[in-house]
């Protein structure tokens, strides 16, 4: 299994007649009106509501043969040690060549101004998480000076 693409976007929408899918407000970098508390952001992460979706295209390996697999989304955060993770979910392509996945994230894990890399992880065969994408976001926070 593979990932073709993988966008974030605020959403999206698939049309009826053909299922092609528009993706609304690509996500490349967001602004936040002022730091939170340095206190919370030291100790752990802060939950803020933003609107983000991980849309993501997976394939088979090999075109002429089906597999189903685990994937999960990892979230790396600016100073963390250990991603936050989302939870696990199958991914079945044995009748179907590609799978569009929709991730709808409620809320970003805020943990300072940075890269916050979010990556879509599948369980190998020995059991262990392996990435097969990222997709970057830039966080800043804006100056109200």
């Amino acid at each position: 299994m593979k990932v073709i693409w993988a966008v974030l976007c605020e959403g999206s929408s698939t049309d009826r007649e053909t299922n092609n899918v528009s993706l609304f407000n690509i996500l490349e970098e967001v602004h936040f009106p002022e730091p939170p508390d340095a206190q919370n952001e030291a100790d752990r992460s802060l939950v803020v509501p933003v609107r983000v979706l991980l849309m993501v295209l997976f394939a088979r390996s090999n075109f002429a043969e089906g597999e189903v697999n685990t994937a999960r989304l990892a979230i790396y955060t600016p100073g963390a040690s250990d991603p936050e993770l989302l939870p696990e979910f199958p991914v079945d392509l044995m009748s179907a060549h590609r799978n569009r996945t929709r991730l709808n994230i409620a809320g970003l894990p805020l943990r300072g101004e940075g890269d916050y890399l979010f990556q879509v992880q599948m369980l190998s065969k020995n059991r262990e998480w392996q990435q097969l994408f990222e997709v970057p976001l830039h966080v800043t926070y804006l100056s109200n000076e």
